[in-house]
């Protein structure tokens, strides 16, 4: 896979490869537990009182 994501991408080396992999991980797995908030918090405020701070 290392050496697809070589052929694949513009990055160089492999370490750099893994780099972005893992950092793209992350940010799908926080992605995530945002989403699976959605509907579980409820939030209080006017947002058009808030806008026009």
């Amino acid at each position: 896979m290392v050496e697809q994501a070589l052929k694949l991408s513009n990055i160089k080396t492999k370490k750099d490869v893994i780099h972005d992999a893992l950092k793209n991980y992350v940010a799908s797995m926080k992605k995530k537990q945002l989403l699976a908030l959605k509907g579980n918090v409820k939030w209080d405020g006017n947002l058009k009182d808030m806008r026009s701070i």
